[in-house]
């Protein structure tokens, strides 16, 4: 009997072994995020109602994967987030008195924003209580340019969250939330505005 329960103990564990190795093999599941970044700047008609040709890239090389969320699961970005920033950003030049072209039409003005990194990292929280600790990032390059002139510049934005009782959703708001504010960074540009304007 006591041989029996030995190779019984034996035998439970290798299977708990053998379960533990196959999970540690299988690839982390990915949560699609959503990407629907919010601006909020102030009317202006400086821009006159001039056409601009607006263009949006992603621009990140490597990985795709942006980080994980507090579930542990890989991020990765939308597809549509492109088209969602474009929409923001289009918005934007319309508070600011122009007219954003984003279909075929053309102009002498033409503005292309590259989405060159977002990333969402957890921080060590071994000495924090309760709460944890996450950095969103948002690196947004502008290329302007208008009658042989070009202006250039980057936008970034780190921001610090600390959560008591982080989920999917906070995640979901800390991304959008950076991306948004390097997007009116971006937008409230006053040189970037009057290179648009001229």
């Amino acid at each position: 009997m006591q041989k029996k329960a030995a190779v019984f103990w034996q035998s439970r564990n290798f299977l708990l072994l053998f379960l533990f190795l196959l999970s540690s093999c299988v690839a982390p599941s990915q949560t699609e995020i959503p990407i629907q970044p919010q601006i909020n700047i102030p009317t202006a008609q400086i821009g006159h109602n001039k056409k601009i040709a607006l263009v949006v890239e992603d621009a990140r090389v490597g990985d795709q994967v942006v980080g994980r969320t507090a579930m542990g699961t890989n991020i990765k970005l939308s597809n549509d987030m492109l088209d969602n920033i474009k929409v923001e950003i289009s918005k934007g030049l319309q508070e600011s008195g122009f007219q954003p072209l984003t279909g075929n039409e053309t102009s002498s003005t033409k503005l292309v924003v590259r989405i060159l990194g977002i990333q969402y990292n957890h921080l060590d929280s071994a000495h924090v209580v309760w709460k944890v600790h996450t950095v969103a990032t948002a690196v947004i390059e502008v290329v302007a340019t208008s009658k042989n002139n070009t202006y250039k510049k980057v936008y970034r934005t780190d921001n610090l969250y600390a959560n008591a009782w982080p989920s999917t959703k906070s995640d979901i708001d800390h991304i959008n939330i950076t991306i948004g504010d390097s997007l009116t960074k971006l937008l409230t540009d006053k040189q970037l505005i009057e290179f648009l304007a001229r």
